[in-house]
């Protein structure tokens, strides 16, 4: 009897110890492939491409981790405003997303992959706008259902807001002086200016803090996975290098106008030098001839 007790009791400790690995290695298990959405309007980091496939530095951000962790997973191209009711009906299992304290009580947020700065876009020749209040009375386009809307309200500043469906939108119109300004990322602004060649837009700075920008999901193991992930990928330098494909490229230094003002004082005064040694060499020219004749 002793020998069969405790022949059932090795058995299930034999169970219990093959069973417990087992379920830490099945805490992230999905029975169906991961859903990937974006907000397609939002290069460099969620965009379609010329080709029309998602592409961008979060969209490779997340793909990359995926790939690490052999978690299959599928991309769907919904406009933003689906992407978002899908998220939070859990339809969908991951969104990059900017933070804000009402999107927390809503969705599931997960590591900070970048901050990213907001800017006004208007008319090179227009100087009215340099702080949050010069925004009054004027027509400001913004996208739909984007941080920058939020912003825009939470502000209570008395301008005309007008929904558009892209950054790029909006950016066309203040070319064409359909309006005042516009509001988006800075990221996206530069891009869309370069692509389009929509030199006769500038960027100002009203001194917002920058967002973040997250993974955000319907899954909590899910985004513990992600982020864990993500800090991996920083310690061994796979997301500086995804960083720098996207960015780095991309990047102008700004150079104060003091700077080309210095640069202008010394080019006058080496023109200015050149002529007045052109001079008094002319001159000794001269007095050497009148001296040559005495």
């Amino acid at each position: 009897m002793k020998f069969w007790i405790l022949s059932i009791l090795l058995f299930l400790c034999c169970n219990i110890f093959i069973a417990a690995p087992l379920h830490a290695s099945c805490q992230y298990s999905f029975k169906r492939p991961i859903v990937i959405e974006g907000n397609w309007n939002l290069p460099p980091f969620d965009f379609i491409n010329d080709e029309g496939k998602p592409d961008g530095y979060n969209m490779e951000i997340l793909q990359t981790i995926l790939h690490r962790k052999k978690i299959p997973y599928i991309i769907k191209k919904n406009n933003f405003s689906t992407a978002l009711n899908n998220l939070r009906e859990g339809k969908s299992d991951l969104l990059s997303l900017m933070f804000s304290n009402e999107r927390a009580k809503i969705y599931k947020f997960g590591a900070t992959i970048k901050y990213i700065s907001k800017v006004i876009v208007c008319r090179k020749g227009d100087r009215s706008i340099s702080r949050l209040s010069d925004l009054q009375n004027k027509t400001i386009g913004v996208e739909k259902s984007t941080r920058s809307l939020d912003i825009l309200k939470q502000e209570k500043i008395p301008c005309k807001l007008v929904l558009e469906n892209s950054a790029l939108d909006e950016l066309k119109k203040v070319s064409k002086g359909s309006y005042d300004a516009g509001f988006c990322n800075y990221e996206s602004a530069v891009y869309y200016i370069r692509k389009y060649q929509l030199h006769d837009l500038k960027l100002v700075d009203l001194g917002i803090a920058p967002q973040e920008y997250c993974m955000a999901g319907s899954n909590e193991n899910l985004l513990k996975l992600m982020s864990q992930e993500l800090y991996a990928m920083k310690r061994d330098g796979t997301f500086d290098t995804i960083t720098d494909k996207w960015f780095k490229q991309h990047e102008t230094i700004a150079i104060p106008t003091v700077v080309y003002w210095v640069l202008a004082f010394l080019l006058s005064l080496a023109v200015s030098l050149y002529f007045i040694v052109l001079f008094l060499r002319n001159r000794v020219k001269k007095t050497e001839r009148i001296l040559d004749q005495k």
